[in-house]
């Protein structure tokens, strides 16, 4: 793990079980054991893509808590103060740049890779890891866990914007809500597991 992240293995690790816990609790049974021996890793790797997304939030914080500053001084002065309607104007020139220099970007938040070696076109061994790239709070590290960890199961993007396996990872899964396994990735589970009730 990158210590740039600022998290602990341990914390890492409750994720990881967090994470396994959504499919397991979706399938009514244990699906995920930790091996530390045959099992694969779960690498937490800091890029330019999350120091990008941390100096965006720093932006956004910043940008909020003047907004605040500029709220009180609208009832300070009132909304037909020539004060307070240029820096109203200024503000909202700086929330255009802030869009300009954050747009938001596709960037892989994490992915899972298996790699199966073969000897004369027989498989003799197979590669698996996890890498968690970026995440914004521990809800969307949870988030991308979970949906790495269904790639992991054999499952694709399904696609719900908002589903858990959907293509696209959504703000909105960073919200502090739990992920939870939807009709279309129970489908594709029951699809490779067909003992699932």
């Amino acid at each position: 793990m990158d210590s740039q992240f600022n998290l602990e293995p341990r914390e890492l690790r409750e994720a990881v079980e967090a994470a396994a816990s959504v499919w397991e609790e979706a399938a009514g049974r244990p699906l995920f054991a930790f091996d530390p021996e045959n099992g694969f890793p779960v690498h937490a790797i800091y890029d330019a893509g999350q120091a990008r997304l941390e100096q965006r939030e720093r932006a956004e914080a910043s940008f909020r808590q003047a907004e605040r500053r500029l709220d009180a001084r609208r009832e300070e002065l009132g909304e037909e103060d020539e004060t307070y309607q240029r820096e109203l104007e200024a503000h909202r020139a700086r929330g255009e740049a802030l869009e300009r220099t954050f747009a938001p970007t596709p960037v892989e938040a994490g992915y899972y890779r298996e790699i199966t070696h073969e000897v004369d076109g027989r498989p003799v061994g197979r590669e698996r890891e996890i890498r968690i790239h970026r995440f914004g709070n521990e809800a969307d590290l949870l988030w991308v866990i979970a949906h790495e960890l269904g790639h992991a199961l054999g499952l694709e993007h399904v696609s719900d914007p908002g589903a858990l396996m959907g293509e696209r990872y959504g703000r909105a899964a960073g919200d502090g809500f739990r992920p939870r396994v939807g009709p279309a990735e129970l489908e594709q589970l029951r699809a490779l597991c067909g003992e699932l009730d």
